[in-house]
């Protein structure tokens, strides 16, 4: 600041203006701040303000490289550098008048010259990779791309250590020379601008679709030629395929090898096929935590009419897997040892068709919502249940067609139908225990143990069986319509069967109970108690109501407070609604306000009736052909 303020024009010789003039130029040579005002109060930039202006620009703009130091080049900028034969890099001092030209006789030329030091290796190093520069600079470094297309314009030196960051075929890999193995989706192989290619790092056996640009966010054609191009990849011996969320395909894909799929999680992660026809035609193949699915077009159907999810030459296996809205989920006349472990079988018109029965097994399985379950065509068995459930279908379970027989085990499995029930067990054979049979099941030995049934009017088995062996079978809906056809049947001795000789056709009964051939006890499910002999009291009709034409006896027991009761009677010429009275001692125990079905066969068709069972048992209605089979916990005194 000015003392005098005169105001007077330039080229005053006023005194005062003199004192003014040399105070401001004090400040513009040594004063610290950018700019000060003059004597007429116009802003000048000081020294200082030059020297931080120019290094702020030599800093924004960076250095230009001319070339190694020489004769003869022109320099036009403060920002221009040379290299030295010891690769140190100079620019001209800010007190060298420009345009300056270099004269040959060695740096830095009297004072002309300072050295730059390593602002310009730290200016190349800031380059783009693209440029030859940046991350190309260093030893080791590892270098960042954001896509596919800009990978493949580099020309990057062996060893080259190159992230793809893309969303979603993100990874590591190492730059190669050769020819690559052949990768049309460019999911492992990508070929660079100079020859060389680059390889993801990955464990050999194991894949990704993503890699391939497989994601939800794709195509359903994308997806196809990524998981396809994942088995591709895949050594000769196979290996796993990784899914971690849900894409849909349209295409069919073929495996040729042993795979893997495994997923994250059986509801979050999988494949979804959006096409008709077979999805997965495949050799060996494991599917563990995810879901392989079909797809309605249209959203109003849980599959697309003639979709098949697998037609495998080999096995398939699964864990913790759910296999769901399938037209057909496997068609396949051969196979061998397929085992599903804790796996999803649900809402599909058929399970398994033209299956060769040859040691298939269901582990802790959930079936659901389907018309049918299995059909074969061959083999020996056996096909066993451990565990789970069969729930909610139309027509059946499992059926051997053409004559097929198989051994069949169902151990501790629950069944339970809520639609219209049809049948659990039967094949196309012909039926021979009436018009309304559904069937019967060509099998040499039928294992049931330790399973449960819960549907009223459920049939339970229709057919001919060499043996049957059964222990702790609990139908715990009573009056079911759950029966045996007789012919050729033959049973374990300990069986409850249609009469006393143990012989013959079995109709109505609670439990099916047999020692088999290793002497396999029947016991309660409750109480843990032998009841292979159970009822064993004949119970005595009376009021004009007789045994029916099957022979079965009405017989009762008592055993650890529980009453066994069943029969098989008509009461075409009954007086009362009372057929029979049982012992004091036991009629005195029951609960007299309690009904329990009874099966009504008078009209060929099975209907429900009511037994009301107290002191004096009764039908309600005088009905003829009545089959029961009650068990009743008794009141303790």
């Amino acid at each position: 600041m000015t003392k005098f303020n005169t105001g007077n024009p330039v080229g005053s010789s006023d005194p005062r203006d003199l004192f003014d003039n040399a105070a401001v130029a004090d400040n513009l040579v040594t004063g610290e701040a950018p700019a000060y005002n003059d004597r007429l109060g116009k802003s000048r930039k000081s020294w200082q303000g030059m020297e931080d202006e120019f290094a702020a620009f030599i800093a924004s703009s960076g250095y230009e490289f001319l070339g190694n130091y020489a004769a003869g080049i022109e320099i036009t900028g403060y920002n221009q550098v040379v290299r030295d034969t010891s690769g140190e890099f100079w620019r001209v001092s800010g007190s060298t008048d420009l345009p300056y030209t270099t004269t040959g006789a060695g740096l830095p030329e009297g004072a002309a010259f300072v050295s730059v030091g390593d602002a310009a290796l730290r200016q190349e190093l800031a380059r783009t990779v693209a440029s030859g520069q940046g991350a190309n600079l260093v030893n080791g470094a590892t270098i960042y791309v954001g896509s596919v297309a800009e990978l493949e314009a580099l020309s990057l030196a062996v060893g080259v250590n190159v992230r793809l960051t893309d969303q979603v075929r993100f990874g590591d890999g190492t730059v190669k020379s050769g020819t690559p193995p052949s990768d049309p989706q460019k999911g492992v192989f990508i070929t660079l601008a100079n020859g060389n290619y680059w390889e993801r790092d990955r464990e050999p056996n194991l894949t990704k679709p993503r890699w391939f640009g497989g994601s939800s966010a794709a195509t359903e054609t994308e997806n196809t030629l990524a998981v396809q191009a994942a088995h591709n990849l895949l050594p000769s011996t196979g290996g796993a395929i990784y899914i971690d969320e849900l894409i849909e395909c349209s295409g069919s894909l073929s495996f040729t090898k042993n795979i893997l799929l495994k997923g994250n999680n059986r509801r979050g992660s999988g494949l979804v096929y959006t096409g008709i026809g077979t999805f997965i035609t495949n050799f060996f193949l494991v599917i563990m935590d995810m879901s392989v699915s079909g797809k309605s077009p249209d959203g109003t159907l849980f599959f697309n009419s003639g979709s098949v999810g697998f037609s495998s030459s080999a096995s398939i296996q699964t864990s913790g897997a759910a296999l769901t809205n399938w037209d057909t989920i496997v068609s396949w006349a051969g196979g061998f040892y397929y085992k599903f472990i804790d796996t999803y079988f649900e809402r599909f018109s058929n399970g398994f068709t033209k299956l060769n029965a040859n040691n298939i097994s269901f582990h802790g399985c959930r079936a659901a919502l389907f018309d049918r379950f299995i059909r074969y065509n061959g083999g020996t068995g056996p096909i066993s249940f451990y565990g789970g459930s069969v729930e909610n279908f139309t027509d059946e379970i499992i059926r051997g067609e053409g004559g097929a027989a198989s051994v069949i085990n169902f151990n501790g499995v629950y069944v339970e139908n809520k639609v219209t029930p049809q049948g659990w067990l039967s094949n196309g054979l012909e039926a021979d225990d009436g018009a309304s049979a559904i069937g019967i099941i060509g099998g040499t030995v039928l294992t049931t143990i330790g399973c449960s049934i819960a549907t009223p009017g459920l049939r339970f088995i229709t057919g001919k069986f060499e043996r049957i062996e059964s222990s702790n079978y609990l139908f715990n809906v009573s009056g079911m319509d759950h029966y045996y056809s007789g012919s050729g049947l033959t049973l374990d001795a300990g069986g409850r069967f249609s009469d006393k000789a143990e012989s013959g056709a079995f109709t109505t009964s609670y439990l099916l109970v047999s020692k088999g051939p290793s002497v396999i006890k029947a016991t309660d499910p409750f109480t843990g108690k032998d009841i292979s002999i159970l009822p064993e009291n004949d119970l005595t009709l009376e009021n004009g109501w007789t045994q029916d034409a099957s022979g079965q006896v009405c017989r009762y027991s008592v055993i650890d407070g529980v009453l066994y009761l069943d029969g098989n009677i008509d009461g075409g010429a009954a007086t009362s609604e009372q057929f029979a009275t049982l012992p004091a001692d036991i009629a005195g125990r029951i609960d007299t306000t309690k009904w329990f079905s009874a099966i009504k066969t008078d009209t060929g068709a099975s209907v429900s009736a009511r037994v009301a069972i107290n002191g004096a048992c009764r039908i309600e209605g005088l009905m003829t052909n009545i089959a029961f089979s009650v068990a009743i916990p008794l009141v303790s005194y």
